[in-house]
């Protein structure tokens, strides 16, 4: 029996790393022989699944109980969103790990050289929830989603875009989900006048239910995301048959050429990690 402990210092609850943490535990249900542990003492395995989701008093502590310490790493940490301790942090935890996880092949050889090598294991998405059963395409809409206003996310390119094709087809629709600001809210996210009835926004979305009612109901789902390390969202909208409309940045193209991007795929090669770190 080996014990985990999927840390998460954190108290927000959308994300990326919070969507992996709810996939793998959802994953690990059928490994008998993996069990989730309560607390940092009682684990064999301490694991960090984004070094900005937890504290360093915490991994110091499971450090100091010799427990095995997996890192999973996705992209750079920016300093100016984590009070200056963005690539601190990474390095302290990564000199700390057992084993590294990249994201992504793109991820590893971005971040390889500052912190140590490490196995890829890209995400994979809980194909109970996001599949093509019940879709209800509505015809020529256009479906954004971001959980959080980092300017990766390029929403510019999205509201540009969209613009110059409604201008060629005025049929066609924009959906918006996720977090914006009041104002971008309130002032029908700086759309013109005449657009107005082609553009809504759905607010944020709550659950994994949530947005997958979405994604089935969308034709084209805009992935303009600038160097993301492994999109769950992108994965989402795939496995909802969406078309999808990105950039080839980051691991852009190990998504597209991904065969399998399921959640059983990708717990089964972290089952095997755990066993050997174990």
């Amino acid at each position: 029996m080996i014990k985990l402990f999927p840390a998460n210092d954190s108290q927000q609850s959308l994300g990326g790393g919070w969507t992996f943490l709810r996939n793998l535990k959802k994953g690990l249900l059928k490994y008998k022989d993996i069990q989730i542990a309560e607390t940092i003492e009682d684990c064999d395995i301490y694991f960090i699944s984004g070094s900005t989701m937890v504290v360093k008093e915490n991994v110091e502590k499971a450090k100091a109980l010799n427990k095995k310490i997996i890192l999973r790493v996705d992209n750079i940490p920016k300093d100016s969103r984590n009070r200056g301790t963005g690539w601190s942090r990474l390095r302290k935890y990564a000199s700390m790990a057992d084993k590294i996880i990249y994201q992504s092949q793109w991820a590893r050889n971005l971040l390889k050289d500052f912190i140590g090598d490490g196995e890829v294991i890209h995400n994979g998405a809980d194909l109970d929830i996001f599949n093509d059963k019940d879709k209800n395409i509505i015809p020529n809409l256009y479906l954004f989603s971001r959980y959080n206003r980092d300017e990766s996310k390029n929403w510019t390119q999205v509201y540009y875009h969209f613009i110059e094709e409604w201008l060629k087809d005025k049929k066609i629709k924009l959906r918006i989900v996720g977090n914006f600001s009041d104002e971008m809210i309130q002032y029908h996210f700086d759309f013109p006048e005449e657009m107005r009835d082609s553009i809504s926004y759905g607010g944020i979305m709550e659950t994994p239910e949530q947005m997958a009612r979405e994604l089935k109901q969308a034709e084209i789902f805009y992935a303009p995301y600038l160097f993301d390390a492994c999109s769950n969202s992108v994965l989402e909208a795939m496995a909802c048959q969406c078309r999808i409309m990105t950039n080839e940045t980051g691991a852009m193209r190990e998504l597209r050429e991904l065969k399998d991007y399921s959640l059983s795929r990708m717990t089964e090669e972290y089952v095997n990690i755990i066993s050997r770190v174990k």
